[in-house]
Protein backbone atom coordinates (compact mmCIF):
# COMPACT_ATOMS: atom_id res chain seq x y z
CA UNK A 1 0.00 0.00 0.00
CA UNK A 2 1.38 3.41 -0.96
CA UNK A 3 2.48 5.73 1.82
CA UNK A 4 0.40 8.81 2.55
CA UNK A 5 1.16 12.14 4.18
CA UNK A 6 0.19 10.81 7.62
CA UNK A 7 2.85 8.10 7.32
CA UNK A 8 5.49 10.71 6.49
CA UNK A 9 4.42 12.90 9.44
CA UNK A 10 4.53 9.89 11.82
CA UNK A 11 8.02 8.81 10.70
CA UNK A 12 9.40 12.35 10.84
CA UNK A 13 7.73 13.09 14.18
CA UNK A 14 6.00 16.26 12.97
CA UNK A 15 2.49 17.42 12.12
CA UNK A 16 0.76 16.82 8.80
CA UNK A 17 0.72 20.61 8.24
CA UNK A 18 4.50 20.75 8.62
CA UNK A 19 4.95 17.94 6.09
CA UNK A 20 2.60 19.67 3.64
CA UNK A 21 4.35 23.05 3.91
CA UNK A 22 7.83 21.57 3.51
CA UNK A 23 7.02 19.25 0.58
CA UNK A 24 5.13 22.04 -1.20
CA UNK A 25 8.31 24.12 -0.87
CA UNK A 26 6.75 26.97 1.09
CA UNK A 27 9.99 28.86 1.69
CA UNK A 28 8.38 31.33 4.06
CA UNK A 29 7.20 28.53 6.40
CA UNK A 30 9.15 28.90 9.71
CA UNK A 31 10.89 25.59 10.32
CA UNK A 32 14.35 24.52 11.39
CA UNK A 33 16.61 23.11 8.69
CA UNK A 34 16.99 19.91 10.74
CA UNK A 35 13.20 19.40 10.68
CA UNK A 36 13.04 20.11 6.94
CA UNK A 37 15.71 17.50 6.27
CA UNK A 38 13.95 14.94 8.50
CA UNK A 39 10.69 15.35 6.57
CA UNK A 40 12.38 15.08 3.18
CA UNK A 41 14.33 11.99 4.29
CA UNK A 42 11.13 10.38 5.63
CA UNK A 43 9.28 11.03 2.36
CA UNK A 44 12.18 9.57 0.39
CA UNK A 45 12.40 6.47 2.63
CA UNK A 46 8.66 5.80 2.28
CA UNK A 47 8.69 6.57 -1.48
CA UNK A 48 5.92 9.07 -0.81
CA UNK A 49 4.39 10.68 -3.91
CA UNK A 50 2.14 13.70 -3.26
CA UNK A 51 -1.42 13.43 -4.56
CA UNK A 52 -1.82 16.31 -7.07
CA UNK A 53 -5.62 16.09 -6.99
CA UNK A 54 -5.78 16.40 -3.22
CA UNK A 55 -3.27 19.21 -3.29
CA UNK A 56 -5.31 21.04 -5.92
CA UNK A 57 -8.43 20.80 -3.76
CA UNK A 58 -6.61 22.29 -0.79
CA UNK A 59 -5.02 25.08 -2.80
CA UNK A 60 -8.14 25.61 -4.95
CA UNK A 61 -5.88 25.41 -7.99
CA UNK A 62 -5.60 22.74 -10.68
CA UNK A 63 -1.97 23.56 -11.55
CA UNK A 64 -3.12 23.17 -15.14
CA UNK A 65 -2.56 25.83 -17.79
CA UNK A 66 -4.26 26.02 -21.17
CA UNK A 67 -2.48 27.15 -24.32
CA UNK A 68 -4.19 28.10 -27.57
CA UNK A 69 -1.99 28.13 -30.69
CA UNK A 70 -3.09 29.10 -34.23
CA UNK A 71 -1.14 26.45 -36.16
CA UNK A 72 0.94 23.72 -34.50
CA UNK A 73 2.18 22.60 -37.92
CA UNK A 74 4.20 25.81 -38.07
CA UNK A 75 7.55 25.10 -36.33
CA UNK A 76 7.64 28.67 -34.99
CA UNK A 77 4.57 28.02 -32.82
CA UNK A 78 5.82 24.56 -31.88
CA UNK A 79 8.99 26.13 -30.45
CA UNK A 80 6.90 28.59 -28.45
CA UNK A 81 4.91 25.67 -27.03
CA UNK A 82 8.12 23.84 -26.08
CA UNK A 83 9.32 26.89 -24.16
CA UNK A 84 6.00 27.10 -22.36
CA UNK A 85 6.12 23.39 -21.50
CA UNK A 86 9.62 23.68 -20.02
CA UNK A 87 8.76 26.68 -17.83
CA UNK A 88 5.50 25.09 -16.67
CA UNK A 89 7.19 21.82 -15.70
CA UNK A 90 9.87 23.66 -13.75
CA UNK A 91 7.17 25.23 -11.58
CA UNK A 92 5.03 22.11 -11.17
CA UNK A 93 2.32 22.97 -13.70
CA UNK A 94 0.90 20.88 -16.51
CA UNK A 95 0.20 22.31 -19.94
CA UNK A 96 -2.73 21.47 -22.22
CA UNK A 97 -2.30 22.68 -25.81
CA UNK A 98 -5.10 23.30 -28.31
CA UNK A 99 -4.79 24.16 -32.01
CA UNK A 100 -7.21 26.85 -33.25
CA UNK A 101 -6.41 26.58 -36.99
CA UNK A 102 -6.04 30.39 -37.29
CA UNK A 103 -9.78 30.70 -36.65
CA UNK A 104 -11.05 33.29 -34.17
CA UNK A 105 -14.30 31.47 -33.34
CA UNK A 106 -12.34 28.26 -32.63
CA UNK A 107 -10.05 30.26 -30.37
CA UNK A 108 -12.99 31.75 -28.49
CA UNK A 109 -14.57 28.31 -28.01
CA UNK A 110 -11.27 26.90 -26.74
CA UNK A 111 -10.86 29.69 -24.18
CA UNK A 112 -14.37 28.97 -22.87
CA UNK A 113 -13.43 25.29 -22.57
CA UNK A 114 -10.28 26.18 -20.63
CA UNK A 115 -12.45 28.22 -18.27
CA UNK A 116 -14.95 25.37 -17.82
CA UNK A 117 -12.08 23.00 -17.00
CA UNK A 118 -11.04 25.42 -14.22
CA UNK A 119 -7.53 25.97 -15.45
CA UNK A 120 -5.32 28.38 -13.53
CA UNK A 121 -4.44 30.54 -16.53
CA UNK A 122 -4.08 30.73 -20.31
CA UNK A 123 -1.23 31.29 -22.76
CA UNK A 124 -2.70 32.67 -25.98
CA UNK A 125 -1.11 32.99 -29.39
CA UNK A 126 -4.05 34.75 -31.07
CA UNK A 127 -5.52 33.97 -34.47
CA UNK A 128 -4.54 36.66 -36.97
CA UNK A 129 -8.02 37.86 -37.93
CA UNK A 130 -10.03 39.16 -34.96
CA UNK A 131 -13.52 40.28 -33.97
CA UNK A 132 -12.95 43.15 -31.51
CA UNK A 133 -16.61 43.30 -30.45
CA UNK A 134 -16.63 39.63 -29.40
CA UNK A 135 -13.26 40.02 -27.71
CA UNK A 136 -14.29 42.93 -25.52
CA UNK A 137 -17.46 41.17 -24.41
CA UNK A 138 -15.73 37.87 -23.53
CA UNK A 139 -14.69 37.60 -19.88
CA UNK A 140 -13.04 34.40 -18.62
CA UNK A 141 -11.94 35.40 -15.09
CA UNK A 142 -8.58 33.76 -15.74
CA UNK A 143 -5.24 35.51 -16.29
CA UNK A 144 -4.24 35.46 -19.96
CA UNK A 145 -0.78 36.18 -21.36
CA UNK A 146 -0.76 37.24 -24.96
CA UNK A 147 2.15 35.98 -27.14
CA UNK A 148 3.49 37.24 -30.51
CA UNK A 149 0.22 38.87 -31.63
CA UNK A 150 -2.36 41.16 -30.03
CA UNK A 151 -5.79 40.30 -28.65
CA UNK A 152 -8.35 42.47 -26.87
CA UNK A 153 -9.75 40.24 -24.12
CA UNK A 154 -10.33 42.08 -20.81
CA UNK A 155 -8.50 39.33 -18.87
CA UNK A 156 -5.12 39.84 -20.54
CA UNK A 157 -2.56 40.45 -17.79
CA UNK A 158 0.58 40.62 -19.92
CA UNK A 159 1.93 40.47 -23.46
CA UNK A 160 5.21 39.39 -25.00
CA UNK A 161 6.40 40.23 -28.50
CA UNK A 162 9.47 40.31 -30.73
CA UNK A 163 10.63 43.60 -32.25
CA UNK A 164 9.35 42.75 -35.73
CA UNK A 165 9.70 46.27 -37.08
CA UNK A 166 13.43 46.32 -36.38
CA UNK A 167 13.88 42.83 -37.83
CA UNK A 168 12.13 43.80 -41.07
CA UNK A 169 14.07 47.05 -41.29
CA UNK A 170 17.39 45.18 -41.01
CA UNK A 171 16.36 42.59 -43.61
CA UNK A 172 15.18 45.11 -46.22
CA UNK A 173 18.17 47.39 -45.57
CA UNK A 174 20.41 44.40 -46.30
CA UNK A 175 18.68 43.81 -49.63
CA UNK A 176 19.10 47.47 -50.56
CA UNK A 177 22.81 47.40 -49.67
CA UNK A 178 23.14 44.37 -51.97
CA UNK A 179 21.78 46.44 -54.86
CA UNK A 180 18.18 45.19 -54.84
CA UNK A 181 15.86 48.08 -55.64
CA UNK A 182 12.58 46.42 -56.60
CA UNK A 183 11.42 44.59 -53.49
CA UNK A 184 8.04 42.95 -52.88
CA UNK A 185 6.66 42.18 -49.42
CA UNK A 186 4.85 38.82 -49.32
CA UNK A 187 3.21 39.81 -46.09
CA UNK A 188 0.80 37.31 -44.59
CA UNK A 189 -2.41 38.68 -42.97
CA UNK A 190 -2.27 42.47 -42.53
CA UNK A 191 -4.75 42.17 -39.65
CA UNK A 192 -1.89 40.78 -37.52
CA UNK A 193 0.26 43.15 -35.45
CA UNK A 194 3.37 41.21 -36.36
CA UNK A 195 2.71 41.83 -40.06
CA UNK A 196 1.87 45.52 -39.69
CA UNK A 197 5.05 45.97 -37.64
CA UNK A 198 7.06 44.26 -40.39
CA UNK A 199 5.36 46.43 -42.98
CA UNK A 200 6.45 49.51 -41.04
CA UNK A 201 10.06 48.29 -41.01
CA UNK A 202 9.81 47.50 -44.74
CA UNK A 203 8.49 51.00 -45.46
CA UNK A 204 11.07 52.72 -43.26
CA UNK A 205 14.02 50.98 -44.96
CA UNK A 206 12.74 51.92 -48.43
CA UNK A 207 12.10 55.55 -47.54
CA UNK A 208 15.55 55.98 -45.98
CA UNK A 209 16.98 54.89 -49.33
CA UNK A 210 14.88 57.29 -51.41
CA UNK A 211 12.30 54.70 -52.45
CA UNK A 212 8.55 54.73 -51.87
CA UNK A 213 6.46 51.87 -50.55
CA UNK A 214 3.58 51.27 -52.92
CA UNK A 215 0.48 49.29 -51.98
CA UNK A 216 0.93 47.21 -55.12
CA UNK A 217 4.24 45.92 -53.73
CA UNK A 218 2.57 44.48 -50.62
CA UNK A 219 0.81 41.13 -51.06
CA UNK A 220 -1.54 39.97 -48.31
CA UNK A 221 -2.15 36.29 -47.63
CA UNK A 222 -1.58 33.60 -45.03
CA UNK A 223 1.41 32.29 -43.08
CA UNK A 224 1.49 29.22 -45.31
CA UNK A 225 3.95 27.64 -47.72
CA UNK A 226 1.17 27.00 -50.25
CA UNK A 227 0.22 30.67 -50.27
CA UNK A 228 3.88 31.67 -50.76
CA UNK A 229 4.07 29.31 -53.74
CA UNK A 230 0.80 30.47 -55.32
CA UNK A 231 1.40 34.22 -54.92
CA UNK A 232 4.92 33.85 -56.33
CA UNK A 233 3.60 31.95 -59.34
CA UNK A 234 1.08 34.75 -59.87
CA UNK A 235 3.71 37.47 -59.60
CA UNK A 236 6.08 35.80 -62.07
CA UNK A 237 3.41 34.57 -64.50
CA UNK A 238 4.29 37.61 -66.55
CA UNK A 239 7.68 39.31 -66.45
CA UNK A 240 8.30 40.03 -62.74
CA UNK A 241 9.09 43.64 -61.84
CA UNK A 242 10.92 42.49 -58.69
CA UNK A 243 14.49 41.48 -57.90
CA UNK A 244 13.80 40.54 -54.25
CA UNK A 245 11.07 39.15 -52.01
CA UNK A 246 10.88 39.94 -48.31
CA UNK A 247 8.52 37.38 -46.77
CA UNK A 248 6.30 37.60 -43.67
CA UNK A 249 7.56 34.25 -42.39
CA UNK A 250 9.80 31.36 -43.41
CA UNK A 251 6.95 29.20 -44.68
CA UNK A 252 5.99 31.88 -47.19
CA UNK A 253 9.66 32.15 -48.20
CA UNK A 254 9.95 28.37 -48.69
CA UNK A 255 6.92 28.46 -50.99
CA UNK A 256 8.35 31.42 -52.90
CA UNK A 257 11.71 29.70 -53.48
CA UNK A 258 9.96 26.54 -54.67
CA UNK A 259 7.87 28.50 -57.19
CA UNK A 260 10.89 30.44 -58.45
CA UNK A 261 12.91 27.26 -58.95
CA UNK A 262 10.01 25.60 -60.75
CA UNK A 263 10.00 28.54 -63.16
CA UNK A 264 13.74 28.11 -63.74
CA UNK A 265 14.73 31.31 -61.94
CA UNK A 266 17.87 31.46 -59.81
CA UNK A 267 17.79 32.33 -56.10
CA UNK A 268 19.38 34.73 -55.35
CA UNK A 269 20.76 35.40 -58.86
CA UNK A 270 17.44 36.45 -60.40
CA UNK A 271 15.40 37.12 -57.25
CA UNK A 272 16.69 37.22 -53.68
CA UNK A 273 14.44 35.85 -50.92
CA UNK A 274 14.44 36.62 -47.18
CA UNK A 275 12.17 34.97 -44.62
CA UNK A 276 11.22 35.63 -41.00
CA UNK A 277 11.38 33.24 -37.96
CA UNK A 278 14.39 30.99 -38.67
CA UNK A 279 12.55 27.70 -38.35
CA UNK A 280 14.77 24.60 -38.44
CA UNK A 281 13.97 23.88 -42.12
CA UNK A 282 15.60 27.15 -43.13
CA UNK A 283 19.06 25.58 -43.04
CA UNK A 284 18.00 22.37 -44.79
CA UNK A 285 16.75 23.76 -48.11
CA UNK A 286 18.78 24.88 -51.13
CA UNK A 287 19.73 27.63 -51.13
CA UNK A 288 19.82 28.01 -47.35
CA UNK A 289 17.40 30.70 -46.30
CA UNK A 290 18.50 34.16 -45.23
CA UNK A 291 16.04 35.14 -42.53
CA UNK A 292 15.24 37.06 -39.35
CA UNK A 293 15.58 34.82 -36.31
CA UNK A 294 12.91 35.13 -33.64
CA UNK A 295 13.67 33.78 -30.14
CA UNK A 296 10.63 31.52 -30.31
CA UNK A 297 11.61 29.20 -27.43
CA UNK A 298 12.29 32.21 -25.19
CA UNK A 299 8.92 33.69 -26.17
CA UNK A 300 7.28 30.60 -24.70
CA UNK A 301 9.53 30.44 -21.65
CA UNK A 302 9.11 34.11 -20.72
CA UNK A 303 5.36 34.11 -21.35
CA UNK A 304 4.84 31.15 -19.02
CA UNK A 305 7.00 32.74 -16.32
CA UNK A 306 4.91 35.90 -16.57
CA UNK A 307 1.64 33.95 -16.39
CA UNK A 308 2.70 31.91 -13.35
CA UNK A 309 3.80 35.10 -11.61
CA UNK A 310 0.26 36.40 -12.07
CA UNK A 311 -1.30 33.11 -10.94
CA UNK A 312 0.76 32.85 -7.76
CA UNK A 313 0.84 36.50 -6.74
CA UNK A 314 -1.48 37.39 -3.87
CA UNK A 315 -1.79 40.90 -5.28
CA UNK A 316 -2.66 42.05 -8.77
CA UNK A 317 0.39 42.17 -11.03
CA UNK A 318 0.18 45.19 -13.32
CA UNK A 319 -0.10 44.31 -17.00
CA UNK A 320 3.40 43.89 -18.33
CA UNK A 321 4.61 44.15 -21.91
CA UNK A 322 7.89 42.41 -22.77
CA UNK A 323 9.67 42.92 -26.10
CA UNK A 324 12.46 40.58 -27.21
CA UNK A 325 14.95 41.33 -29.97
CA UNK A 326 15.32 39.50 -33.28
CA UNK A 327 18.56 38.63 -35.08
CA UNK A 328 19.28 38.90 -38.81
CA UNK A 329 20.78 35.65 -40.18
CA UNK A 330 22.69 35.79 -43.46
CA UNK A 331 22.76 32.60 -45.53
CA UNK A 332 22.55 31.91 -49.29
CA UNK A 333 19.14 33.04 -50.56
CA UNK A 334 19.89 36.80 -50.51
Amino acid sequence: MAANIKDVARLAGVSITTVSQILNKKQDFPVREETRKRVIDAARELHYIPNPIARSLVQQKTRLIGMAVPDLRNPFFTEIALGCQEAAAQRGYRLQIANTNEDFDSELQQLHEFTAEKMDGIILVPAARRDSRKEQSSIFNLPIVNVDRTAGYPDICGSIYVNSEKGAYEAVSYLLRRGRRRIAFLAGPLSSKTVTDRLEGFRKALEENGLSCSEKDVFEGGFEQNWGFMITEKIISSESPYDAFFCGDDLIALGAISALQKKGLQVPGDIAVIGFDDIFVSELIYPKLTTVRQPSYDLGLRSMELLIKNIESEQDVPEKIITLESEFITRESA
